[in-house]
C-alpha cells in the first residue's frame, strides 16, 4: 500500500504512550502525557505555537497567541483547539454560564448519572416556573424563566426568538420599530419593564 498524499506516518518513539503528539486537538490526556514526557511536550512545540504548549503543561485553558482572531482582533485563544476565547465567550449566554459555573447545567458531552440527576432536576425547576406571556395588539411576548424573552407579530408572521440578543445587535432599528408602534413600546415599557 503507497503512502497517500494526506497519510500520516506513526513514529515508534511515542509507542509506549500509544498517542503520537499531534497538535489540531488538545485533550486532556495530551496534557497528561506533556506533563510526565518534556520530550514529548517539546515535540508537541514543534508543531504549534509553544505558548499554547506552555498552557497546556501549565493546565490553563487559553493562551496568547502570535497571531490575532481575524474576527474580532483578539489575540487570546482557547488551548484545546486554538479558537478565539473572546469569540468562542461571545456565542454563550451568561445564563447558561451561570448554570455551568454551578454545575447543574448541561456543561456540552457526556454527563455522568448524577450529573443527568441534577440536569432533570434543572430542567423540573425552570419548567416549574413557567413562561409569561404578555400580548399588546399583534404583538405576544414570552418571557421564559431563563429570562429570554421571544417576540411574535400575529400581522407581520414574524418571530423573534431571543429579543436582547437581536435589540443588543441593532439597537437603532430596534428603537425605530418601537417608536413607529404604540402597542410594542407599551409591550417592552409596561410589561417587561424595559
Amino acid at each position: 500500500m503507497s503512502k497517500g498524499a494526506g497519510r500520516r506516518t506513526h513514529d515508534a518513539q511515542w509507542s509506549a504512550w500509544q498517542q503520537q503528539p499531534r497538535a489540531q486537538k488538545l485533550t486532556r490526556r495530551t496534557r497528561q502525557i506533556a506533563q510526565a514526557d518534556d520530550q514529548f511536550a517539546q515535540a508537541l512545540r514543534l508543531r504549534t505555537e509553544p505558548a499554547r504548549i506552555d498552557a497546556l503543561v501549565a493546565g490553563r485553558g487559553q493562551f496568547t497567541s502570535a497571531t490575532a482572531c481575524p474576527r474580532c482582533g483578539n489575540a487570546e485563544r482557547r488551548v484545546s483547539d486554538r479558537a478565539c476565547w473572546h469569540c468562542w465567550q461571545r456565542h454563550r449566554p451568561a445564563a447558561q454560564w451561570a448554570t455551568v459555573r454551578a454545575g447543574t447545567g448541561y456543561t456540552g458531552g457526556k454527563r455522568s448519572r448524577d450529573g443527568h440527576l441534577a440536569h432533570l432536576a434543572w430542567q423540573r425547576e425552570q419548567a416549574a416556573q413557567g413562561v409569561r406571556t404578555y400580548q399588546r395588539g399583534p404583538w405576544t411576548v414570552h418571557q421564559h424563566p431563563d429570562q429570554r424573552v421571544e417576540l411574535w407579530n400575529s400581522v407581520r408572521a414574524s418571530h423573534c426568538p431571543d429579543l436582547q440578543r437581536e435589540f443588543n445587535n441593532n439597537a437603532a432599528a430596534w428603537f425605530a420599530l418601537a417608536q413607529a408602534d404604540a402597542d410594542l413600546t407599551a409591550l417592552l415599557q409596561d410589561d417587561l419593564g424595559w
